[in-house]
């Protein structure tokens, strides 16, 4: 059993459920999913997305918050961890800072854990499989409502619509690396090239969505939401815009989003991501 506890926002959630289900197709495993509701993504995964075959859905920690992460530095606390594992049932526990410290420098391999091991933990954010994956992301059907709204507003895209993604609020990164002024001129090239060109935003900043309504005018298509991300409806929006991005020719993105990178393996279209 591979058991995944993804946090953060509802990209990061996506790109680990995404990674454990395509695991599950080589490992045999079935996936159970702990999705906490938090400030972080204030809604259940049902408020979503329709349920995914094969995916178990747990909306609570239950006796997994005591997991201890496996590889530990300190052999007192190697023994204790594993100790606690085995009473909780799980044989090998991946915590957050595992990948940096030792899956990404190829100390250990989460391919070999899978096969030494019947029930695997993870509690992160990052994807569980060094390749990127595409056929996955369409196990994820949004919920009737927010199809509904998603159809509404792709209906008027055309072979010309291109997709921005401008992620500001708390990202310091990307408002660093990806000013606004990189996605005006962006747009004015575009628009140069082919005056049909037209704009699907999402951004979850609404002066951005403002000023850019006011140079650019009709050519910027936007949805109407709400853009705090502390409210169900808020979350709901986000997965619009998101697949809204999905359908455009291609995206403009802004650095260090994980909401780029999964809009653009949605639709299986190029992420050009602007950085200064």
């Amino acid at each position: 059993m591979i058991i995944i506890e993804p946090f953060g926002g509802l990209a990061n959630r996506m790109r680990v459920i995404s990674s454990a289900l395509q695991l599950n197709k080589f490992s045999d495993k079935k996936v159970k999913l702990i999705w906490i509701q938090n400030e972080d993504l204030n809604c259940q995964f049902t408020d979503l997305f329709k349920p995914i075959d094969g995916l178990e859905i747990i909306t609570n920690q239950l006796k997994y918050k005591y997991a201890k992460a496996t590889n530990q530095e300190d052999k007192p606390k190697l023994i204790l961890s594993a100790i606690i594992n085995k009473f909780i049932g799980i044989d090998y526990c991946i915590k957050e800072q595992d990948f940096s410290k030792y899956i990404w420098n190829n100390q250990i391999s989460i391919a070999e854990i899978l096969l030494s091991n019947e029930r695997i933990y993870f509690q992160t954010c990052q994807e569980l499989n060094s390749e990127k994956n595409f056929e996955s992301y369409l196990k994820f059907k949004p919920i009737d409502q927010i199809q509904g709204s998603i159809e509404k507003i792709t209906s008027s895209f055309t072979s010309n619509t291109i997709g921005l993604h401008i992620r500001r609020k708390d990202n310091e990164k990307s408002i660093e690396f990806s000013p606004l002024q990189l996605f005006i001129d962006t747009i004015h090239k575009e628009i140069q090239i082919n005056d049909a060109t037209n704009f699907f935003l999402a951004t979850d900043d609404e002066s951005t969505e403002k000023e850019l309504k006011s140079i650019f005018g009709t050519k910027i298509v936007t949805f109407q939401k709400d853009f705090s991300r502390s409210t169900m409806n808020g979350i709901r929006d986000a997965v619009v815009d998101l697949y809204c991005l999905s359908k455009t020719k291609i995206i403009y993105g802004s650095y260090w989003s994980s909401f780029s990178d999964i809009a653009s393996r949605i639709g299986q279209i190029e992420l050009i991501t602007l950085k200064k």
